[in-house]
């Protein structure tokens, strides 16, 4: 194999150019903007808050003592960024006809197949980032056995959630609009004076199915211009708003099993600035000890009998929404 895994191509730094430069095949929270992507230096992240609240202050005398104020609490909460690397290995069989023996000109070509290992390995960085991004939307990390808690943001941030809503899509006479508008005011409070422009709603297949067709939804689109959307029963994986609420056909899945359960709906915030934040960690390497983080890493390693060489590729995140008390689960009972 002479040097070629060793060539300047195989590079940490070039390897790690390459990857982050290749087209990113997100989710659709990746793909929403959602949350705003950071690099810090270290492994772990210091989230302060500072919730203030509103008080009734007592009237006093003319002339006297007022009403002590008491001051905001500060709270620290330290999060670690999880570490997700899945590895590959190239046996210099599996390249042997890359190249004639002694001749290095065919490095372009073994490049292509690290590079096609480097794609698959991302595809399931993607799948997982996904998974984390969606653990962050409904308030709880979940590792990729879905029961693992990483983290539990309610419980990190000492709050609660507020409680799920049950919309009874089955019944004709279910009050959509009031149910939406429980949603819209909850979230509105819990947010306080910091704006938000809409209200979004992810929906399970079975969930979006049953809302797009309830008799008060398709009532109220059929008075509209663009009704005929909802008159064949809302488009697969596509959007429309009601109740001032933007719902959407989630589509997920790993391995069959859809991110976003069939009879269920996840509501959150759209516009709030710095409440969904994804920071990312360096890698574990001895180059990138104290440096900022990247999304993305890739490593080759050579085989210490030059027989072939180890893949890495990993990333640091830590995605995570600041204020879960904002968010809240919907779902369906019949």
């Amino acid at each position: 194999m002479l040097d070629i895994f060793k060539s300047n191509a195989f590079t940490l730094r070039s390897l790690t150019a390459a990857v982050n430069e290749r087209p990113f095949v997100p989710g659709r929270l990746g793909s929403m903007g959602l949350f705003t992507n950071s690099g810090i230096n270290t492994t772990t992240i210091a989230i302060e808050n500072i919730k203030g609240t509103l008080r009734l202050i007592d009237t006093t005398k003319r002339g006297g003592p007022g009403v002590q104020h008491t001051p905001d609490k500060r709270k620290m909460r330290n999060l670690n960024a999880v570490h997700i690397q899945p590895d590959d290995h190239i046996n210099a069989d599996e390249v042997q006809n890359v190249r004639e023996f002694g001749q290095d000109n065919q490095a372009k070509s073994l490049q292509s197949e690290v590079m096609s290992r480097f794609d698959s390995m991302n595809a399931d960085i993607d799948a997982t980032m996904e998974h984390l991004r969606m653990g962050a939307i409904k308030g709880e990390l979940l590792d990729a056995d879905g029961s693992t808690v990483i983290y539990d943001l309610f419980t990190e941030f000492n709050v609660t959630a507020l409680a799920d809503v049950d919309f009874t899509l089955g019944t004709d006479t279910t009050n959509i609009k009031a149910l939406c508008n429980t949603i819209v005011r909850g979230m509105t409070d819990e947010l306080g004076a910091s704006p938000m422009t809409r209200v979004y709603a992810l929906c399970g297949d079975d969930f979006y199915d049953e809302l797009s067709t309830h008799p008060e939804v398709k009532a109220a689109y059929a008075r509209q211009q663009d009704g005929a959307f909802l008159r064949e029963g809302g488009a697969v994986y596509e959007s429309f708003t009601y109740g001032n609420i933007t719902w959407e056909n989630y589509r997920g899945a790993v391995n069959g099993t859809p991110f976003i359960p069939t009879a269920d709906c996840r509501f959150f915030p759209v516009g709030v600035q710095g409440l969904f934040q994804n920071w990312f960690a360096p890698a574990d390497y001895n180059e990138t000890v104290n440096t900022r983080g990247l999304p993305r890493y890739a490593k080759l390693i050579p085989d210490n009998n030059d027989k072939g060489a180890s893949l890495e590729a990993q990333t640091n995140p830590l995605p995570i929404c600041t204020r879960p008390r904002t968010l809240r689960r919907g779902f369906t009972s019949n």
